[in-house]
């Protein structure tokens, strides 16, 4: 977050309580008069901590920063009413300067602010004045006593903790008494420190009012930025290109706007507003929107506007003309010979050696694969690199069965070594195991119940019972009882225990079961539930103390008596006859976890439904939540452990006859499979989306498919894991069979390791197959012909020189033409934020200066409680690798339309099916917001392949599932939106066979939900087709958008949609009649003959028929 917006959330926080704070004490008579008085003069009568309530006290204990576990007392009340004070005569001070005219509208502003102004009004009019008197910053810090966290980041070690980085915000505090004796002596002590910059409280301030040295201060700590503190540098490098792109234009044909340098405010949407910026978007869609794009750059440069755009924002196939756009401006060195070669009246010869970039598109329109014959080199070339590549891949996957299976082998002959062992159980034994196995999981039970009650302050990073690890390690910790149980029980087997004598024997540790229950309850505080709920109240507390007692005693009882029941079980088995001498006890090790397991749970259940409504609801939604991940785990307890011990036994047992049809049955598995990754391939829907007829049988076939293919694949590791330990054994003793398995299982995951670390996730997916020929198509393209004849392999057709690293297109590196953001998903199936769930991805731009994303809320940085912030951007020359990414390596991720994680397209089957198949076309790459964001590949990719076959990704972890922007925002229009343009012309050549523009009203959606910009569009006469032509009344309709905080649209939107009105030429309508998909065919469809190539071209360029068209500003 940076610094403007921080201090301004921090100060609309104090803003909004005084509001609060004087509407509570407004009699209600005088409320309706008292609406118009500004905000000074309404405190200055409840500038008392008696007008403060309850509900106003804890929102004070929020925002007032007091050490951990310091009892404050009233103190706090105090200093918030100090610093409100402070704050609203600084506001009425600036009211009443008389500003002259650059800050008049600050002073009328701050004239009207009052008990009813909306939060939005304070933060927009702090903004103001911070940014128009950089000055003030300094004296709001001082009031607050609240310094930015950005701050902090260009002062502090990077390896600063929480609590310490939240401690240093705090700037000369009113009051000692709210910090504890430690914490005073170790905020002075920071803030008296020196740097070789200088003393830290000097260089605070000067950061505070330098916005371009904070920038590069925090780019030298390698601390990760938020959009805001670099949109500045972005708009000068816009603004500076500008420049020069108008430069070189003809007198006549350029534009009129304010130079850089008569805008009077440093804020960057200040300055996006007055430069009336304008960007240029192409869709995805593959081949299909590159080609229609190109077209429509070919009449903006006929009709002399390409100059004209500041931006260009591109996804997946908008990103192949894209690209191929900017390197052309890049390696021609200016924008007007490009606009010249693009326009076909000024390059009349399309066989003319100037225009040679616009031919090559047209040879490499089958891109993937050039020759398109089945027999030719290319084919094959992609045939077999596919198959090596996923060969390699699902070694890797057999090779983690294979250990896993091992493994479960090896803690069986520990298991069965054990429980051999002659065990005496008496009643000393009974009671230390019970006090070992209950205590310590009732404690961490107990912690997961007290978070609930306990308000621990922001400054504990690690609470146990708010550890997203907790209910793993309680996981943990019940499996290893029940293991060492199935092992005490299963050694104590004698057909003359009865029940009766089990209970007896077991009775010693109800003791401790009873002491774990009253632990759980009181770390839980059950026996404050009433006096929370309803107050004290003598006769609720003995009601609840017995209940709590009462319950505990049933519930130690239950469970006491199932876990005879799991005894008499396992006795029964152990004591039955089977011909293989081991089926018993493996039948033991598979049931008798699980079984120890849900007696547990049982008795947990016994113990809520007992206490009923004396039992808090929160905590019953814990232990719900706790039961699901227990039986969930149960689950996959025995279907691994019977996969490993029991499938290999009974694999033997089929009779020779039905041997014989195995590869029968093999060949139709791998058909089945083979389709359902077809269909996962083809997939259009998210995974969870209802769809009818025949695609929703194709959707259950897909999500079936999985499994199916998992039972294949659990026979085949099955079988493989018993000839290795089949092969092993010879090499041991008989007696040494745990050392067989513990060997075996030992060299299997070290294999598995070292293959997997070599291999690597992204190495070895279909990536970097796609990237090359991506580049050779459409940046070998804008090559001088001398130069490639001179460094291309004469074998492969490939050259490395045809890419360059994306930081190049700057205008210090002579590049002049539009900045391009390029655009992809960052996948995050996993979320934190419930409200974003759906999405499962979030904007990733890769740009010259900058890569990275940002959609952090609008909040001060003192409620962050892990020093994890929601937005990550790094300097593009460094991000990734030296020089930082290549401009094809981002344009193939943003092309990277199937992959396993694919934003809200993703399914936990379809993954599994492409992670399996490897068919891969995303990249693993550094978090940028994370300490590895200079790295391009996880060192080791193990965990990363595991990610992408079930489906799984993060923004927390250090390294990010990069996927097609279309994931996310399919049209580009969501980057170019958060710029603030004042215009945008829109390319849509998206697959939409329905006209419903599904890519287009997602992207408007998402930019009304997180700008709150409203986007006005009516694309009613492209898509209300004539039923029997199929015809469109218009190719391009206008629209508006309405930025927050705007009373009227102030920027327009232009749309172009791949349609058919029926004045094309005879090309285009003869394609039509042959080919009824048109212009709507298969994104899949990759492979363009000379014929598809051209329809989709002209159709772009038809589709503009003039400049008023355009509207432009």
């Amino acid at each position: 977050m940076d610094i403007v917006t921080d201090l301004t959330a921090e100060a609309a926080s104090y803003l909004t309580v005084i509001q609060d704070i004087c509407k509570a004490n407004i009699p209600g008579e005088s409320r309706e008069s008292s609406k118009n008085y500004p905000l000074w003069d309404a405190f200055r009568e409840s500038n008392t901590p008696g007008h403060c309530h309850e509900i106003h006290r804890r929102r004070i204990a929020e925002i007032v920063w007091s050490s951990a576990g310091l009892e404050v007392g009233d103190d706090l009340i105090h200093c918030f009413l100090l610093t409100a004070s402070d704050l609203l005569n600084w506001l009425k001070r600036l009211s009443q300067v008389d500003p002259g005219a650059s800050a008049s509208d600050e002073a009328e502003k701050l004239a009207t602010g009052n008990l009813y102004s909306s939060p939005f009004f304070w933060r927009q009019l702090i903004r103001d004045i911070l940014y128009t008197y950089p000055a003030e910053r300094k004296q709001l810090v001082v009031i607050l006593q609240y310094m930015p966290v950005q701050i902090i980041l260009a002062l502090a070690s990077k390896r600063t903790g929480t609590y310490k980085q939240r401690l240093y915000q705090v700037y000369n505090p009113r009051l000692e008494s709210l910090l504890s004796r430690r914490d005073h002596k170790v905020l002075n002590q920071f803030w008296q420190s020196k740097d070789g910059d200088g003393a830290f409280a000097e260089r605070a301030f000067f950061l505070l009012t330098d916005d371009t040295a904070l920038v590069q201060s925090l780019n030298k700590k390698e601390v990760p930025l938020p959009f805001e503190s670099l949109f500045y540098q972005e708009l000068l490098e816009v603004s500076q290109s500008r420049g020069r792109r108008f430069d070189d234009m003809e007198p006549a044909a350029s534009f009129h706007f304010p130079p850089p340098e008569s805008i009077n405010s440093k804020d960057p949407v200040r300055i996006a507003e007055q430069l009336h910026l304008a960007g240029l978007a192409f869709s995805g869609g593959g081949i299909r929107s590159a080609t229609f794009n190109l077209g429509v750059l070919q009449k903006l440069a006929e009709l002399g506007v390409l100059a004209r755009f500041d931006y260009l924002s591109t996804v997946s196939g908008g990103g192949y003309i894209g690209t191929w756009f900017s390197s052309w401006i890049k390696r021609s060195g200016s924008l007007s010979k490009v606009v010249e070669r693009l326009d076909t009246k000024s390059s009349p010869d399309p066989l003319a050696d100037e225009v040679r970039p616009i031919k090559w598109l047209r040879m490499f329109s089958n891109f993937l694969s050039p020759n398109a014959s089945i027999m030719s080199t290319d084919a094959w070339t992609m045939g077999i690199t596919w198959l090596r590549n996923t060969l390699i891949n699902q070694t890797v996957l057999l090779l983690i069965l294979l250990t896993a299976l091992s493994a479960i082998g090896a803690l069986f002959s520990g298991w069965d070594y054990i429980s051999n062992l002659s065990v005496k159980m008496t009643t000393g034994k009974v009671l230390a195991w019970s006090a070992v196995i209950l205590l310590p999981g009732s404690f961490l039970a107990g912690s997961g119940m007290r978070s609930y009650n306990n308000n621990h302050p922001p400054q504990r990073r690690f609470v146990l019972g708010r550890s997203a690890w907790l209910a793993h390690l309680l996981i943990v910790w019940a499996t290893a009882a029940a293991f060492l149980l199935t092992i005490w029980f299963s050694t104590v087997t004698l057909a003359s225990h009865t029940y009766i004598m089990k209970l007896q024997m077991l009775a010693p540790g109800v003791i401790f079961a009873f002491l774990g229950m009253i632990m759980i309850a009181a770390m839980g505080r059950y026996h404050r539930f009433e006096e929370e709920k309803f107050g004290e109240k003598p006769l609720y507390r003995v009601r609840l103390a017995s209940a709590i007692l009462l319950t505990s005693v049933i519930a130690s009882a239950c469970g006491l008596a199932l876990l005879a029941a799991a005894w008499h079980l396992i006795e029964y088995i152990s004591l039955s006859t089977f011909k293989n001498s081991y089926f018993q006890s493996k039948l033991i090790l598979i049931i008798g976890v699980p079984f120890i397991l849900e007696a547990i749970s049982i008795s947990v259940v016994v113990r809520m439904a007992l206490m009923g409504n004396f039992f808090p609801d929160e905590r019953r939604e814990w232990w719900g939540r706790m039961g699901a991940l227990v039986h969930r785990f149960m689950i996959i307890w025995m279907l691994v452990t019977f996969s490993s011990l029991l499938l290999p036994d009974l694999f033997k047992k089929i009779p020779y006859t039905y041997v014989e049809k195995l590869p029968a049955v093999f060949g139709g598995w791998m058909a089945i499979i083979a389709y359902a990754v077809k269909l996962a391939f083809q997939s259009k829907t998210a995974g969870d989306k209802a769809v009818g007829g025949v695609q929703q049988a194709q959707e259950i076939f897909v999500r079936f498919a999985p499994y199916l293919f998992m039972l294949g694949f659990l026979l085949i590791g099955a079988y493989m894991i018993d000839f290795l330990r089949s092969a092993v054994q010879g090499y041991f003793p008989q007696q040494n069979r745990i050392w067989c398995c513990a060997t075996l299982t030992l060299a299997l995951a070290v294999l598995t390791f070292l293959l997997s670390w070599r291999v690597g996730v992204n190495e070895f997916s279909l990536h970097d197959f796609y990237r090359n020929r991506l580049v050779r198509a459409y940046l070998g393209a804008t090559r001088r012909r001398t130069d490639r004849m001179n460094t291309a392999n004469s074998f492969t057709g490939f050259d490395k020189d045809d890419d360059f690293p994306l930081s190049l297109l700057t205008t210090k590196e002579q590049y002049y033409g539009p900045y391009p953001i390029i655009n992809t998903a960052l996948n995050a199936t996993t979320v934190s934020e419930l409200d974003r769930q759906d999405r499962k991805a979030e904007s990733f731009v890769f740009s010259p200066l900058y890569c990275g994303f940002d959609f952090s809320p609008t909040r001060s940085a003192a409620y962050s409680r892990n020093q994890v912030y929601e937005y990550g951007y790094r300097p593009t020359l460094q991000y990734s690798r030296d020089a930082g990414p290549l401009i094809g390596t981002t344009m193939a991720i943003s092309g990277a339309a199937v992959s396993p994680n694919m934003g809200y397209h993703s399914s936990p089957a379809t993954a599994f099916l492409l992670t399996v198949f490897n068919v891969r076309l995303g990249r693993w790459i550094g978090n940028p917001r994370l300490d590895c964001w200079k790295r391009s590949d996880p060192v080791a990719g193990l965990g990363y392949l595991i990610k992408d076959l079930i489906g799984n990704s993060d923004i927390n972890t250090n390294y990010v599932c990069l996927s097609d922007g279309g994931h996310f925002d399919n049209m580009g229009l969501y980057e170019l939106v958060r710029r603030k343009c004042n215009y945008i012309l829109l390319g849509d050549a998206e697959e939409d066979e329905k006209s419903t523009c599904e890519g287009l009203a997602n992207a408007i959606r998402r930019c009304r939900i997180d700008f709150g910009a409203e986007i006005e569009l009516d694309v009613s006469r492209i898509t209300n087709k004539d039923k029997d032509t199929r015809y469109s009344k218009s190719h391009v309709v206008q629209g508006t958008i309405k930025y927050p905080g705007k009373k009227q649209a102030t920027g327009t939107i232009i749309y172009i949609k791949t349609s058919l009105t029926g004045n094309e030429s005879v090309d285009i309508r003869e394609y039509f009649i042959n080919n009824p998909e048109f212009p709507q065919q298969s994104t899949g469809d990759q492979f363009f003959d000379e014929a598809q190539f051209e329809s989709y071209r002209k159709l772009g360029y038809h589709s503009i028929q003039n400049i008023k068209q355009l509207r432009l500003p």
